[in-house]
């Protein structure tokens, strides 16, 4: 008798476990996912509120171009210059300077994956003519970030799966993978944002992992008369 009620024991005490740790690895994989949906979420939300105060002036086209990369599927970016809100990140390295150039590019990193990461850069600086492709829609990122200290840099998300960025045509109503206006560097009304982590286990990024964001430019660019 003695040894069947061990038995009977063992075995509620092996379902008692089993259930147990299930109900654990459950929960920490939901945590995980939560988790990552707002890391995704967090770098959206920087590039929107980057995107919502673009400025341009068409007359300092030098200092205020809008350059994107798209190229390479894997390694795409934007570079602009915005008027940032009161929470953006780093503003306590600018102080009252709320007018800055923002670049958003993937880069290599240590891990050998690929991380999101922005730069932030006064649009004082007398190095500017550097730090942007002077006119130019053709993406150099040594001549965006060369001048740019490495306190200025933020890694928005390392593990980066996809980086993915699309452009309203108001020439064409259509969108485009390409950023090539006549008017360019000048912005688009619209820019489509898709961005997604690799997965903890390795598997293909699934399309309802993948976070989307359509950004409306309300900006308007400032022609030369106007300015004047």
């Amino acid at each position: 008798e003695s040894i069947v009620a061990v038995a009977i024991l063992s075995l509620v005490l092996v379902s008692v476990y089993g259930v147990f740790f299930s109900v654990l690895r459950s929960t920490e994989t939901g945590a995980e996912a939560a988790v990552e949906v707002q890391r995704q979420r967090i770098a959206l939300k920087t590039i929107e509120d980057a995107l919502s105060g673009l400025i341009y002036y068409e007359q300092n086209k030098d200092i205020y171009a809008f350059n994107a990369n798209t190229e390479s599927q894997d390694y795409q970016g934007l570079s602009f210059v915005s008027r940032v809100p009161p929470d953006f990140l780093g503003n306590n390295l600018f102080g009252s300077e709320r007018v800055r150039r923002i670049t958003f590019q993937v880069e290599d990193d240590e891990s050998g994956g690929r991380s999101l990461v922005m730069y932030q850069s006064s649009i004082l600086n007398p190095d500017q003519e550097d730090q942007v492709n002077n006119q130019s829609s053709v993406w150099d990122p040594t001549l965006v970030t060369q001048n740019i200290p490495d306190s200025q840099r933020w890694v928005l998300g390392a593990g980066l799966d996809l980086f993915w960025l699309q452009f309203w045509s108001t020439k064409d109503k259509q969108w485009m993978v390409e950023w090539i206006e006549p008017d360019a560097p000048q912005p688009p009304a619209r820019i489509r944002v898709e961005l997604a982590y690799v997965r903890d286990d390795g598997k293909v990024t699934l399309a309802d992992e993948t976070q989307k964001r359509e950004v409306v430019v309300f900006s308007e660019s400032i022609t030369q008369a106007m300015q004047n």
